[in-house]
Order: structure tokens, then sequence, then C-alpha cells
């Protein structure tokens, strides 16, 4: 099985957010069924998603799940970071990671060949609106091309 950047908690929270472009509140179960996501996932990806302020939720009779975020103001890098990933290439890409290759022999042409590629990668995700990777619309002062 391949490792991927963005994973499948991810995948659902994009699917939950796309959900909830219309400006309405929606129950987890609703949500669940209509973008095929497993309850028990869907409420994992929601506390995630509240805590990064991405949505809010409230309980009760009139309680549901509604966007709190701009979605054109907030990336797909700031998605991932509020799932906990972080799109790393490789293990030396994690801050504070210590390489013994480097630490022995000294610079390290494939770690600085990684680091330009992480860094373009972080780029284009900073660059991506929540808005626009779910609708395909841009904002205007996105000017990045996908």
């Amino acid at each position: 099985m391949r490792n991927m950047i963005i994973t499948k908690e991810t995948d659902y929270a994009l699917r939950i957010l796309r959900v909830l472009l219309d400006g309405e509140k929606h129950s987890v179960a609703e949500m669940s069924e209509t973008e095929l996501i497993p309850n028990q996932f869907a409420y994992q990806i929601l506390r995630k998603l509240s805590a990064g302020n991405l949505v809010r939720v409230s309980r009760g009779a009139l309680g549901g799940c509604e966007l709190s975020c701009d979605l054109d103001a907030t990336s797909l890098y700031d998605l991932m970071g509020a799932m906990g990933e972080r799109g790393v290439l490789c293990a030396c890409m994690e801050p504070g990671y210590e390489c013994r290759w480097q630490n022995e022999h000294g610079r390290c042409a494939i770690h600085c060949q990684l680091a330009a590629l992480q860094r373009k990668q972080d780029e284009a995700f900073h660059a991506v609106s929540l808005r626009r990777l779910l609708t395909g619309e841009s904002d205007p002062q996105d000017t990045s091309e996908l």
C-alpha cells in the first residue's frame, strides 16, 4: 500500500466541507450518508475540524454542523494542519529530524533536493483555497494554477 500525502481522513474532511458549502446546518448522519463516510470517522473528523476552527458543532434539537471559516482564506495546507497532517515527503523533512548520514558525511544532496521539492509542495498547498478545491471556482485574489 502506498503512503498518501493527502490521507483518507483529509479526503473525508473535504467531503464534509463540501456538504457545508451551502451555509446550512447539517447533521452528522446526513453528511455521512451523502458523502459515504462511516459515522465513527465523521465524528472524529468533525472534532478535528472544530478544533481547527473550520466548523462549528452544536448539540441538541437545533444542533448540527456548519462552516465557521472563510473558505476563500483557508488553504489545503491549513486543512491538512487541522487534520494533524504535514504532508512531508520523507522523514528527514520533519522538524527536529537528526540524520545520522549527514552527521557522519556532511551535506546531503538528496536532502537538499527533497527540501526544495517540499517547499514547492507546501507553497502549492498554501496557494489553493478550500473554496477553489471544493467548487473549481477561484477567488479573484487566487492566482495559483491547478
